[in-house]
């Protein structure tokens, strides 16, 4: 695995983070997987789950980072405790856009999988992220739609799960575009 596959998996990670206040730069979630969905090209099983990893360290580190701060402060535990913390809990996060991506390695080449199946892969991680064994159900990327005010409508129906299986939808559009398969796959996604 080379150093262009885990800068785009960093990259990832951190346009992720980026669609999250502050600094709410809502439309990289449009695009935000696309570097890491690049970069499992030509890898295998494993490389793919630990560039996937490698994305959700960037991402949960990223995002988590003030929970060090409220620890330490209000907690009254010690700096090199509480950056342990952040640093175990999004270790622990890291799982889930690894499971994602090595899924998405598995179905590299089936195109209506790749656009829409892997969608409701993402969904279904948030979800028993959120629900099973932590209940942690931070950072979904629907939220970083919030101040889309015309499409967080959507929420009233779908809640931040379909908004989530949206944004992602972009993301494996976009993806299938630079594969070529734009016209043909994606055509639907744009209507």
């Amino acid at each position: 695995m080379g150093m262009k596959s885990l800068f785009l998996s960093v990259l990832s990670g951190l346009l992720l983070t980026l669609g999250f206040p502050k600094p709410e730069i809502f439309y990289l979630s449009w695009i935000a997987l696309v570097p890491l969905l690049l970069a499992l090209k030509g890898k295998s099983g494993k490389e793919a789950f630990l560039l996937g990893y490698v994305c959700g360290m960037a991402h949960y580190v990223s995002t988590l980072y003030w929970i060090q701060y409220v620890v330490q402060h209000f907690g009254g535990i010690p700096l090199p405790v509480a950056v342990l913390l952040v640093a175990l809990l999004s270790g622990y996060l890291a799982l889930y856009p690894a499971c994602f991506a090595a899924v998405a390695h598995r179905w590299q080449g089936h195109p209506l999988l790749e656009i829409f199946g892997l969608p409701g892969v993402w969904v279904a991680l948030e979800w028993v992220r959120g629900s099973i064994l932590t209940g942690f159900p931070w950072a979904n990327l629907g939220y970083t739609q919030t101040p889309w005010s015309l499409l967080i409508q959507a929420a009233d129906v779908t809640g931040v799960f379909g908004l989530s299986w949206l944004v992602v939808l972009g993301n494996t559009t976009v993806l299938s575009c630079l594969k070529g398969r734009c016209v043909r796959w994606s055509l639907p996604v744009f209507v």
